[in-house]
């Protein structure tokens, strides 16, 4: 069995970004900064 790691590294600002795509992360995650409590409810069904 062969399985593939992805490395998945945090995106607090631009240069954060960067070094996570320099360093080799397969995907970077991003944060809103604000709680989702404050944001309208979407119904995506």
């Amino acid at each position: 069995m062969n399985k593939k790691i992805e490395l998945l590294a945090p995106g607090g600002d631009v240069e954060a970004i960067k070094a996570a795509v320099i360093a080799g992360a397969n995907a970077v995650y991003c944060g809103l900064g604000i709680s989702t409590k404050q944001l309208p409810d979407i119904n995506y069904s």
